[in-house]
């Protein structure tokens, strides 16, 4: 049975001031998909992902859970972000239990998910001895603590280097395959958007400019045929396509056979 909440996005609009962010976007995510958001800075991913959230109302339109309307801030949706956001003087376990009105995330539950995440043991700890992946881990066992049936991401593994981000994506993916939440993953990473997600969406001008399927099988590889097809698509739409390099000129006094005329 997947556990993951349905979600469907109706004629959403919103702007900050004369600038439109969203303009009539519609959108369906069936439970247990992951579902990637890209396209250019501006382009309305953040505001999106936070009016999903229930952290801000649209000017038009509405989210459904399960085809029920959901206004503001509900329990079984949780969000991480880009920046772990956790309070330095609190120890690694009471950072997880921030959020929960106090004793009602047990020990254990806190222990387990701290495992689950690659953390087990570290619970005494405080975060300026983790490392960047290791606060990441402390914000992602933050957000699973409740079980959520729809997680939110907004760049949550931006600001990792490329082997620690490699390492999430592979925990990411094996807490999502065990859990089977729904997902919506806003990144400027094309080639992790590809790594991770069931479906693509390339917002512009807060519309949808581009939908695609990712038929891949997991776990992916970065050099599989189709994800490279993929990500190239993407990218041609979002900075158009390269163009073929002209023939670079031989030196003077040089033939193309590299002798000297």
């Amino acid at each position: 049975m997947v556990f993951g909440a349905s979600l469907a996005i109706r004629g959403l609009g919103h702007a900050f001031g004369e600038r439109c962010v969203l303009d009539d976007l519609n959108l369906t995510l069936e439970p247990g998909q992951i579902l990637g958001v890209v396209g250019r800075s501006g382009c309305g991913k953040t505001t999106l992902l936070r009016i999903i959230a229930g952290l801000q109302a649209p000017l038009a339109g509405e989210v459904l859970l399960d085809g029920v309307s959901a206004p503001g801030i509900r329990p079984e949706v949780r969000m991480v972000f880009q920046e772990p956001r956790l309070f330095p003087w609190r120890t690694v376990a009471a950072n997880v239990a921030i959020g929960f009105p106090p004793g009602t995330a047990s020990a254990d539950a806190i222990a387990g998910v701290l495992e689950e995440v690659g953390l087990g043991g570290r619970g005494r700890d405080r975060p300026a001895v983790l490392s960047g992946g290791q606060r990441q881990r402390v914000s992602l066992a933050r957000a699973i603590l409740s079980r959520p049936r729809l997680l939110l991401l907004d760049e949550p593994f931006g600001a990792l280097d490329a082997l620690t981000r490699l390492e999430m994506h592979r925990l990411f993916e094996e807490i999502w395959l065990r859990e089977s939440f729904t997902a919506v993953l806003v990144t400027h990473d094309v080639q992790e958007a590809v790594a991770l997600s069931d479906r693509i969406v390339m917002l512009d001008q807060g519309r949808v400019a581009l939908e695609l399927r990712v038929a891949v099988p997991r776990p992916r590889d970065h050099a599989h045929p189709t994800s490279t097809e993929i990500v190239a698509q993407i990218l041609d739409r979002l900075v158009g396509p390269r163009a073929a390099h002209p023939a670079r000129a031989n030196p003077p006094g040089v033939t193309p056979s590299g002798s000297r005329a």
